[in-house]
């Protein structure tokens, strides 16, 4: 916590509390950063110099509310905006400490320079890739930060047909904060719907609901007399637990994964991978419906309309377009 003057004289410390950067309003966290006319000039050309352009700035609670929808992401336009961020509260206060305890001040400009200056030498270490786009050339041009531009080249992909007598069971879970799901989806070498289930269960984990996504596949492949398939799932993690084959899996999802390395060996083969999610979307759409039950499987003369197009599309060989 920041001790401000004004947090300061409410502990019973007899200060001055007028704000030390503008000599004007009272100090405290809300208007030494984003009120006080000294800081909100910083802000204001430090967003300019992130992309953003703003007439009005906001106040403390809403800035700091804006922040996380905008620098979201692991990219390094991502990174250099928290950067920039870090180093404004950095600067601020330590301009306050350099006039409260040194009696020495800096102008405004000056400290927007030091914050840039800052943020390009954290950055100038690291090698930089980022896709071209107009908004990046701007962005790492006005840092001064050198960065390599590169093009991202669309991946084009379809469902995955199986070969000749063995089918194709395609697994999804799905989270929220409230409630959980999962879905698996049989076809075959046509591309044909053999069987469907869904379920719905409590919120765990994303992992936990990816394997039960599967756990009800190679139950619904079992009841309907099948040996020979592929599993396709759009979840690395649960692909690496496989090829692993081991108990090295979370806690929580230990008794799931003992119960499909038991169904597995019922198989006459078995083969599980990693699909795109694009071409993974019947599976995606009925670990949404999360029904009302635990488990339901479903008559494929009754899917939904919107099932019925997904599968037909992919029957098709329709193109997804991945960027």
């Amino acid at each position: 916590m920041l001790k401000t003057k004004d947090k300061l004289n409410s502990s019973g410390i007899d200060i001055d509390i007028t704000c030390t950067l503008c000599r004007i309003s009272v100090e405290d966290d809300r208007h030494l950063f984003f009120s006080c006319a000294y800081s909100q000039f910083i802000w204001r050309n430090l967003l300019a110099h992130l992309g953003y352009s703003r007439g009005m700035l906001l106040d403390w609670d809403r800035e700091i509310s804006w922040r996380p929808a905008q620098f979201t992401g692991d990219s390094f336009k991502t990174c250099l905006k928290k950067l920039a961020f870090n180093a404004f509260f950095y600067h601020i206060w330590a301009e306050r400490n350099r006039r409260v305890f040194n009696s020495k001040s800096l102008a405004s400009e000056l400290v927007l320079r030091m914050i840039i200056t800052d943020v390009r030498m954290k950055l100038s270490a690291q090698v930089i890739k980022t896709p071209d786009t107009d908004r990046s050339r701007q962005l790492f041009h006005k840092w001064g930060i050198q960065a390599t531009f590169t093009l991202e080249c669309p991946i084009f992909c379809t469902w995955k047909k199986p070969h000749e007598g063995t089918v194709m069971i395609n697994t999804d879970g799905s989270l929220s904060d409230t409630s959980a799901g999962y879905g698996a989806i049989i076809k075959d070498s046509n591309g044909d719907a053999i069987a469907v289930a869904a379920g719905s269960t409590t919120p765990i984990s994303i992992t936990v609901h990816e394997l039960q996504g599967i756990e009800a596949g190679l139950t619904l492949a079992l009841r309907h007399n099948l040996n020979q398939m592929c599993v396709g799932t759009d979840s690395k993690v649960v692909v690496s637990i496989f090829e692993r084959n081991d108990n090295n899996v979370p806690q929580r999802a230990i008794s799931i994964w003992g119960r499909i390395k038991r169904l597995s060996q019922r198989f006459a083969s078995l083969q599980v991978f990693h699909i795109y999610r694009e071409t993974n979307r019947a599976a995606d759409f009925l670990a949404k419906l999360q029904p009302q039950a635990e488990c339901i499987e479903f008559v494929p003369s009754s899917f939904a309309q919107d099932v019925k197009d997904i599968v037909f599309e992919d029957k098709r060989g329709k193109v997804y377009i991945r960027v």
